[in-house]
């Protein structure tokens, strides 16, 4: 076999060494013809190698060793006869020079006909074999990237003199080389080496990088808008973790709004298009720019992008941009409403945001596989629906049911109540305060969400004082998908990675996918409000309409409603005009049980699909077995009972935290508390002129000495008593006996309440009043419960006279 490897033309890939070392291992029998190095007196340098065998145990480095040495020793020959004025001169030789490409063949005989090497060296160069040539090539070669300058320091550290740390030994396989030749060995550009040298010379051992280069300013501010931009207007794909923009925009028309938006702004600097283009690609692989919009698509955007596809005016297409702009800004709007709410609700707990969404009911049917059988393909799936809830700064809630119960306003109001009681037991065991706010977010659908009953029934929670005011929310159709989506999402994504054979894979597999999934439950029972609620409601007409609600509670106590279209409307009925009283009547009793039906369920043809699923195992068949069986008979129930009406348990809890539990004494230590008093209370008065004096009245006392009035007994005999409102008086409450004095300031009397608020301290601190996320402590007591009237210092102290009258009031008073 012959092979002819032509030099003329350097930039081919067999100019490499490697490469030619890599073609050499893969040939048996090999007769190679180095042709066309014609110069002007050296003539061709041909070699012929045949009959060459290949041991196949050897590695390629050693196999190719042999001829390749031959080929270098042939063409230093050649190179040493001939004379180097004319071999500088050729004309051709200056052109392969240009075409090299940094290829180690021609870097290494470069080096072997340079003037500036030395004799000595010429002599250890002949003496060198193309294998170490090689290995010490590739050594260098397989080192990372960033380790390759450390290796270059290292080395010329420990090859450098010391009394000269420029100079260095360059060694390769045993025998000292010139600078040139080592550097052309390791394949490295003359400044790298500088740059290492330079280094050892000033002193340094470790190389030191940044772990990322600073972006500059406007590809930050380019990534900042791009994300703020695709959060508004992108939609989260149920189905996998992507988010799509609408179909008819591109991404020249995302630059360009963007550099719109930046000019306005008044911002001059402004990255090119390639720049952009990069940014997405490196920060937002996952938004992309659909052809067609798989899920819900909206009216006016599919409208627009079928006329710009038939027309090539200028100017309609203009005013189609235009009329785009304008709605993209107002479904932004819309977003950034949602977006605001859910923000504020992850830090402030005086609100409660959840939104609420339901999953493609063909992605969960069961059993699934994520390889699906050609023998199960064919049989009868189990059909199963998720809804899911996100409650906002807290966690996400999963409910799963089999399509025995109509999915209708019952569904939305059941799964609703389930988060509030869910939210509020765990408030409640916190003894943190429940909040007065609620927004809710739900799909922009009438048959579950915009109908009269959910309307109606959110005006009941208002007015049983649940909450103080919710608002409902929606975004424009088309444009709905949200962060439920991507919960959705992630569990499309186990599910093409995971089996979910049985109901609790399903569910143990929701809470994998998502770490803020902290429950996964089936719903046991469906309550039937939308009959029990719709008899005490109004009729509603043309509520399908407006995007935002509004419920509160008027003078009287009673519920009205607001609305508006979008996010900059105001709200209507406008001014002082009442809302829309949607309760006719008062709402009594407890709601029905709605009866689950099997309509959906074809539960002959699943007894006897399940038996034949390949891949169910004998535990998991019997399963199917014992569950369809119980599901059978929850579907040939007669009567059904209530457990309980979630509403009543809410309520309850509401009620109970409405009496706020007398807080402890404070933990903090009084030294910490005094300075912080200090630093809140009024300063001394700034003046002119001369230093005033401070007197001291006769009758007035210093700040440690001003306690007002002695304590007056009021002991078991509150008609005697002359507490007026903003008087301090002493409690004395059994349950916390143990934690001496209890200060309250009265606010108002009423009979023999009075209601007053908490303050905090010690017998020889400074006292405070009781603040629990901002809001000041109140109680409600009986006046027998008061021990005396007390009065505070200007430091908010108690005098030693008070605390000696304290403590024997509270040896001698009988504790309620």
């Amino acid at each position: 076999m012959e092979v002819e490897i032509d030099f003329s033309d350097c930039s081919e890939d067999l100019n490499e060494l490697e490469n030619v070392a890599r073609k050499f291992s893969e040939c048996e029998d090999v007769s190679v013809r180095f042709s066309d190095l014609e110069t002007a007196d050296v003539g061709s340098a041909s070699v012929c190698f045949s009959d060459l065998e290949t041991d196949p145990g050897s590695s390629p480095l050693v196999e190719c060793a042999e001829p390749l040495q031959n080929a270098l020793s042939e063409l230093r020959k050649d190179l040493d006869n001939s004379d180097s004025s004319e071999f500088e001169s050729d004309s051709s030789l200056k052109v392969v020079k240009k075409q090299r490409c940094s290829s180690l063949v021609w870097d290494v005989f470069d080096v072997l006909r340079a003037n500036g090497c030395s004799p000595q060296c010429s002599n250890k160069v002949h003496h060198l074999s193309a294998l170490d040539i090689l290995s010490y090539h590739h050594y260098f070669i397989q080192l990372p990237k960033s380790a390759k300058l450390q290796w270059i320091v290292d080395y010329l550290n420990t090859h450098s003199s010391s009394f000269n740390p420029c100079e260095a030994m360059h060694v390769i396989a045993g025998k000292n080389v010139c600078q040139a030749l080592w550097i052309a060995t390791l394949g490295i550009s003359t400044s790298l080496y500088y740059k290492a040298r330079k280094m050892v010379s000033g002193g340094s051992i470790h190389v030191y990088r940044d772990i990322q280069r600073t972006p500059l300013q406007k590809s930050s501010r380019a990534v900042a808008w791009m994300h703020n931009y695709f959060s508004l207007i992108g939609d989260q794909m149920p189905h996998r973790m992507i988010v799509h923009l609408p179909s008819n925009l591109s991404k020249l028309s995302v630059y360009n709004r963007m550099a719109c938006d930046m000019r306005s702004r008044g911002l001059e600097h402004i990255v090119c298009q390639s720049q952009f283009f990069r940014l997405w690609d490196e920060h937002f692989a996952h938004v992309s720019i659909p052809k067609e919009n798989r899920f819900t698509k909206c009216d006016i955007c599919s409208i627009v992008k079928s006329e710009k596809e038939r027309t090539m005016d200028p100017n309609k297409i203009a005013q189609l941009n235009e009329l785009m702009e304008d709605h993209l800004k107002l479904q932004m709007d819309q977003r950034k409403r949602y977006h605001c709410i859910r923000e504020r609700a992850e830090t402030d707990r005086s609100i409660m945001s959840v939104i609420i969404d339901g999953m493609d009911q063909n992605s969960t049917q069961l059993p699934h596989t994520k390889r699906l059988q050609k023998s199960d393909a064919n049989l009868w799936h189990f059909r199963t629906h998720l809804t899911g809830a996100i409650l906002h700064g807290n966690k996400a809630v999963v409910y799963l049911d089999y399509l025995q119960w109509p999915h209708d306003p019952n569904l939305t109001i059941n799964v609703l109540l389930e988060v509030i009681l869910s939210h509020f037991h765990n408030l409640q065991h916190l003894s943190q305060s429940i909040p007065k706010r609620l927004y809710i977010q739900l799909d922009n659908t009438a048959r579950e969400n915009k109908n009269r009953c959910v309307l109606s029934f959110l005006s009941l929670l208002v007015e049983l004082g649940v909450f103080e005011e919710i608002e409902l929310g929606f975004l424009m159709v088309g444009h709905t998908h949200e962060d439920i989506d991507a919960l959705f999402g992630n569990i499309g994504k186990w599910l093409k990675k995971n089996n979910a054979l049985t109901v609790t894979d399903l569910l143990d597999g929701c809470k994998q996918a998502n770490k803020m999934v902290q429950e996964a439950v089936p719903l046991s029972q469906m309550m039937d409000v939308k009959t029990w609620l719709l008899p005490h409601t109004e009729e509603l007409h043309n509520h399908s309409n407006p995007h935002i609600f509004k419920f509160y509670r008027n003078a009287d106590g009673h519920a009205e409603m607001k609305y508006k279209h979008w996010t900059q409307d105001s709200w209507e009925p406008s001014g002082n005009q009442p809302g829309l009283k949607l309760l006719k009547t008062t709402v009594n009793g407890v709601p029905g049980i709605v009866k689950p039906s099997p309509a959906k369920q074809d539960m002959d043809a699943l007894s006897g699909s399940m038996s034949k699923f390949v891949c169910l195992h004998d535990t998991q068949k019997k399963w199917w077995t014992s569950f369809l069986s119980g599901l059978n008979d929850e579907f040939e129930k007669e009567s059904y009972n209530v457990d309980t009406w979630v509403l009543l348990d809410i309520i309850a809890i509401v009620q109970a935290c409405d009496k706020q539990d007398i807080p402890k004494s404070s933990l903090l230590p009084s030294q910490l508390v005094k300075r912080h008093t200090n630093i809140t209370t009024d300063i001394p008065e700034v003046y002119i002129g001369h230093r005033r004096s401070k007197k001291k009245e006769g009758n007035e006392k210093t700040e440690f000495e001003d306690i007002s009035e002695p304590a007056t007994e009021v002991g078991n005999n509150p008609a005697d008593s002359k507490i007026q409102p903003e008087e301090f008086v002493a409690l004395g409450l059994q349950q916390y006996s143990d934690e001496l004095p209890q200060v309250a300031r009265v606010l108002a009397l009423d009979g023999d309440n009075v209601t007053a608020e908490w303050w905090t301290g010690t017998y020889s601190g400074t006292w405070i009043p009781w603040m629990v996320k901002g809001q000041s402590q109140l109680i409600e007591v009986h006046k027998n419960c008061i021990v005396s009237k007390i009065a505070l210092s200007k430091s908010n102290r108690l005098h030693s006279s008070a605390v000696k009258l304290l403590k024997e009031a509270y040896k001698s008073f009988e504790f309620m």
